[in-house]
């Protein structure tokens, strides 16, 4: 069989090859690659499917072999993929503006809830002091030297509620006044009347007062 033109593609060190011309040998491998002119054999002399992977070395068809767009997914196996690895996530973008403020709900005013239950009644407390009344003690102070000195308390229920006292010597001075106290609880007053330093005391009545109140 003559062959008048013929195209023919060889891979060799990743350059393309052409000859043309009148070749009139059909033995296989008549053609050497020092025989094809570069850049002669386009893609459109190459039979669909006629280059396997098996004819093209590891390495052999660099990206500058490949024009834009020459690899699509339609071209590839069903185990390859164009999509390479997963990279490491990007920082954080800067924080959105706040919204506006949304407009107030729509809606009408609930019915009144039913009133609660009456809370529990509390104990009832001690009653108050109702009965008040003073009581007093009179001291009689013979001694013009020493102070006088007068105590009442209470009866029994009822609590002291303050007190006071008085002397009949004018020259005697209410030194002390206090409540006397047992078990926490104020049940009489006690007074102490001293003598001035402008003269002698003399002998004197001191008396003690307390009001005392009871329920």
């Amino acid at each position: 069989m003559v062959v008048a033109v013929v195209a023919l593609f060889v891979g060799l060190a990743g350059s393309s090859y052409a000859v043309t011309g009148v070749i009139t040998q059909t033995e296989p491998n008549s053609v050497g690659s020092n025989a094809i002119k570069n850049n002669s054999i386009k893609g459109k002399d190459i039979k669909k499917n006629a280059i396997k992977s098996s004819d093209i070395k590891n390495g052999q068809v660099k990206n500058a072999d490949l024009g834009n767009s020459a690899v699509t997914a339609d071209k590839l196996a069903d185990d390859v993929s164009l999509a390479g690895s997963q990279g490491p996530p990007g920082p954080a973008g800067p924080p959105g503006a706040t919204g506006e403020q949304g407009l107030p709900g729509v809606g009408d005013t609930g019915a009144q809830g039913a009133d609660g239950v009456d809370g529990v009644d509390g104990v009832d407390g001690q009653n108050g002091a109702t009965n008040v009344v003073v009581r007093e003690k009179t001291t009689v102070q013979t001694s013009p030297i020493l102070p006088g000195i007068a105590t009442i308390f209470c009866d029994s229920g009822e609590v002291a509620t303050g007190g006071g006292g008085a002397s009949t010597d004018a020259t005697r001075f209410l030194r002390i006044s206090t409540p006397r106290v047992d078990g926490g609880a104020v049940v009489g007053w006690t007074v102490v009347f001293s003598a001035t330093n402008r003269q002698p005391p003399s002998p004197a009545d001191v008396t003690a007062f307390v009001v005392c109140a009871s329920p």
